[in-house]
């Protein structure tokens, strides 16, 4: 009778290669020599919105010059120091009551300071208007101060020019505390859209440092060796979609038809970006694992095939990977002198990196007695034990094996016969010597 079993083997087996692709998987060794590049890079980025700010103190300084005698004063010392990149509010504060208290205009020539504090205001409104970015960050509030202004100007018309006064100061300073939060809250919004640019830009040059991965393998004889693996094609395409993940974020964050909120951009800096160069870290990290497992399917296959070698005199012909894939299960077919077979793979178990499985396809040239095969496959276990790999229970799977599985070429080419659709039989009978599965290496 011929059939599949397999041995299962412990996670214990995989913790020194674990210990090993975590070691190798730092993605920022390489970071400190981005740093200036991405500085200048960000830079070049906000190069409009910097001129943008410079081209509305220039509109500012226009605009307080041809301001009354009454403001001018305060709009020239708000942009000095928004030119400084910080406001003196206590200056600013004492500059504003003293406004506020200045009654000798209004006693003496009240129309004429009706007149100039609505001019002043009609200014400033006109100023926030077409420079700054006033819906997006305080949306309702200017057409809200328009609207006293306008009866400002209905009170001029009737001539209530104490009422006009009182309104159209008010509009006037509140308008210009308007103007002032709106730049301020306009550059803390360009420093969070640097920050965030800056932390993405650094994730995207870490992607692209870590397209490759060196990775030691067991060479000839057993000596390690380094190996560069593609960490794309070894993740089947996760660091493709990581790339795309964080160009479509740098874009998101240096849009200028829609920007986004400083609150958002901030999030992006703190959370996203971390989490964005953790997720890098796992993709490398899970790249070497696989390498390394695919490494261990071989030894794993070498060992069973020796063990059959010593103990049923079977000699190795071949060995391949389905497919030429790496990633994927290696097989290795054995022959008796008298005509017999076994075909050795070891798959990986799939959606887990922690594991694979040792399966042993028996093609026998004679009946062979079922214990004869559990017999064989549990001194197989007994095997792998004494090269110190852990292994639990055997199990039966098909009563047959799959005649595909003697065509090694077939499988090189990647016709895999019918092994993807075997399912395991709890509580069946033994078969033949067959099958083990191995826990790899957990990303």
């Amino acid at each position: 009778m011929s059939g599949r079993k397999r041995i299962v083997l412990d996670e214990s087996a995989f913790f020194d290669v674990r210990r090993q692709a975590e070691l190798l998987s730092d993605v920022r060794r390489n970071a400190p020599q981005y740093y200036q590049a991405i500085s200048e890079q960000v830079q070049q980025q906000l190069r409009a919105a910097v001129e943008d700010a410079d081209a509305r103190l220039a509109a500012a300084d226009e605009v307080a010059a041809n301001l009354s005698s009454l403001t001018r004063q305060l709009e020239q010392r708000t942009n000095d120091e928004l030119r400084g990149e910080s406001v003196a509010d206590d200056g600013r504060a004492a500059e504003l009551v003293r406004l506020r208290e200045d009654q000798a205009a209004v006693t003496a020539r009240p129309e004429e300071a009706a007149r100039a504090w609505l001019a002043d205001a009609t200014a400033m409104s006109e100023l926030i208007r077409t420079t700054l970015p006033h819906e997006q960050v305080l949306p309702g509030e200017l057409d809200r101060l328009s609207a006293r202004l306008a009866m400002a100007v209905h009170d001029v018309e009737q001539r209530h020019f104490a009422s006009a006064i009182s309104v159209a100061q008010n509009a006037y300073l509140d308008l210009s505390d308007v103007r002032l939060k709106i730049e301020n809250l306009e550059r803390e919004r360009i420093a969070a859209q640097a920050s965030a640019l800056r932390g993405l830009y650094l994730v995207e040059a870490l992607v692209r440092d870590n397209r490759t991965h060196v990775v030691e393998v067991a060479g000839v004889e057993g000596v390690p060796i380094s190996a560069t693996i593609d960490v794309d094609h070894w993740t089947q395409g996760e660091l493709g979609d990581l790339a795309e993940t964080v160009a479509d974020r740098i874009a998101a964050v240096g849009a200028g038809h829609h920007p986004m909120t400083a609150a958002e951009l901030v999030r992006i800096a703190d959370q996203d970006v971390p989490a964005l160069e953790s997720r890098l870290s796992d993709v490398v990290q899970r790249a070497g694992l696989r390498a390394l497992a695919s490494q261990l399917r071989v030894n794993y296959a070498d060992l069973v095939a020796r063990s059959l070698e010593r103990r049923a005199g079977y000699t190795l012909v071949d060995g391949v990977y389905m497919g030429e894939d790496l990633r994927g299960a290696y097989v290795a077919k054995l022959q008796h002198p008298d005509g017999s077979e076994i075909v050795v793979d070891v798959t990986p178990t799939p959606g887990d990196d922690a594991s694979c499985v040792v399966r042993l396809h028996s093609f026998d040239s004679h009946a062979t007695a079922d214990y004869v095969l559990r017999q064989r496959a549990q001194a197989v276990a007994a095997e792998l034990r004494h090269e110190g790999v852990p292994v639990a229970d055997l199990q039966s799977e098909a009563q047959r094996a799959d005649p595909g599985m003697r065509d090694l070429e077939a499988l090189r080419q990647g016709a895999a016969g019918t092994l993807s659709s075997a399912r395991e039989l709890p509580g069946s009978g033994p078969a033949s010597a067959g099958p083990a599965q191995v826990p790899g290496p957990t990303a």
